[in-house]
């Protein structure tokens, strides 16, 4: 086998006498709240015109990096340098605390009103369909949440809480081509913490809560469960490798990387801070992780990591630095060679070379 059944690392390796070097290099010269998507350098900051004070919800693609904004009476779509490209006229109930907006690939858009219903429209800002995702239920149900792929390929409706019997059930439906709905996910005593799906819309992971651990549901992209994997913290996000294989799961203070199909537990660890990001390079059997303080969109105290599950050792690099890090902009992982990769998703990209 080529894993030990039940491997698991933890915080005794960072003892290891290993000679194990990880060293950190940050490029660029970004301001905090500059991002680079798609080529091009795009200003999040909160004085920014995604943030002006006419603008209700807002949202951005993060591959074509096109922000588009809601306002009482349009939808202004812009390119990533601030230019306007078209805007589309719409009537939106004002007070309605539940709209938000989001952005595709194309240029075409969703928005959700009245706590459970989502309108499609296409690029010229013509309503395709309109969907509710209300459960019906007479005791009450939390906001209505979507989920999708930045190319909208895979697209998820899921009701967090539903009341029914003092009882907090919950669900998630995929969106077919056609606009039908497709329930995949239900549990009658589990709340959903987040649904995400991946960025190429290969796979979907729910992310439940209940009297027990919490659980990570994983699915392909037409709602077939593949495993489901509880975990003893409360689990903020998962990041499947680049093979498929393997999904690494986090909390606030711990990963585990697990393989997909069987459940084993390949390697976990725990920190002593914050943990921000963490995935798992299969090739270099390596998870690679970033601990740091959060402060608004600013990540500081910063220490990178680097945990060889084959090696059974663990490298640590601190950074003086501060990086920008914001909600709308996924961090990912980047693997140039063996031990060598280019982490995105910062205001600057940051070069990570391990020598275990």
């Amino acid at each position: 086998m080529k894993y030990l059944t039940n491997l698991a690392l933890f915080l005794f390796l960072v003892n290891s006498t290993a000679l194990a070097q990880l060293s950190v290099s940050v490029n660029g010269n970004n301001s905090m709240q500059v991002f680079t998507i798609n080529d091009e350098n795009v200003d999040l900051s909160q004085s920014s015109y995604l943030n002006a004070s006419s603008v209700l919800t807002s949202d951005i693609n993060t591959v074509t990096g096109l922000s588009t904004l809601l306002k009482s009476d349009a939808v202004e779509i812009f390119a990533a340098a601030n230019e306007p490209l078209f805007t589309s006229q719409i009537s939106t109930a004002g007070g309605d605390e539940s709209l938000k907006i989001y952005a595709a690939l194309n240029g075409s858009f969703i928005i959700r009103e009245n706590i459970a219903n989502f309108l499609f429209y296409d690029s010229k800002g013509e309503i395709k369909q309109t969907i509710s995702n209300s459960s019906q239920s007479t005791e009450g149900e939390s906001i209505s949440e979507f989920a999708a792929d930045p190319a909208m390929k895979t697209k998820v409706l899921y009701n967090p809480k539903i009341v029914r019997d003092g009882e907090e059930d919950s669900r998630a439906r995929i969106i077919e081509s056609d606009y039908t709905t497709n329930d995949f996910f239900y549990s009658s005593d589990r709340a959903i913490r987040s649904v995400k799906v991946t960025s190429d819309g290969q796979f979907i992971g729910v992310i439940s809560y209940g009297s027990g651990d919490d659980q990570l549901s994983l699915f392909d992209r037409f709602g077939n469960e593949l495993n489901t994997i509880s975990f003893d913290q409360a689990v903020m996000d998962f990041e499947i490798s680049s093979n498929g294989r393997f999904v690494a799961l986090r909390s606030n203070g711990r990963v585990g990387v697990y393989d997909i199909l069987s459940g084993e537990r390949v390697g976990s660890t725990s920190f002593r801070s914050r943990l921000q990001f963490a995935t798992y390079v299969p090739e270099d059997h390596t998870i690679v992780a970033i601990t740091a303080e959060r402060s608004g969109n600013t990540l500081s105290d910063i220490e990178f990591h680097a945990i060889n599950t084959e090696l059974r050792s663990i490298e640590r690099k601190e950074y003086n630095g501060r990086l920008g890090f914001h909600d709308k902009v996924p961090v990912t992982l980047q693997r140039n060679n063996a031990n060598e990769y280019v982490l995105n998703g910062f205001n600057n990209p940051v070069e990570l070379s391990i020598n275990f």
